[in-house]
């Protein structure tokens, strides 16, 4: 898989060389895309860890 990603990696950077215009609003769409992507999954995480911390919070209250 490592191997792949490398080849994967090489052949967007020449395309990237060849066609820099349609290249950069690509690179600009992924990155739109990646910082989406980890926006919803940071704040799923986060609700997710409030959501125990909150459950953690009333199970030591209610042991003491």
């Amino acid at each position: 898989m490592l191997a792949l990603a490398g080849f994967a990696s090489m052949i967007f950077g020449i395309l990237l060389a060849i066609f820099p215009g349609p290249g950069a609003l690509a690179l600009v769409w992924i990155i739109g895309t990646y910082a989406l992507f980890f926006g919803f999954l940071m704040l799923f995480f986060a609700f997710r860890l409030r959501g125990w911390r909150e459950r953690e919070g009333r199970e030591a209250a209610s042991a003491a």
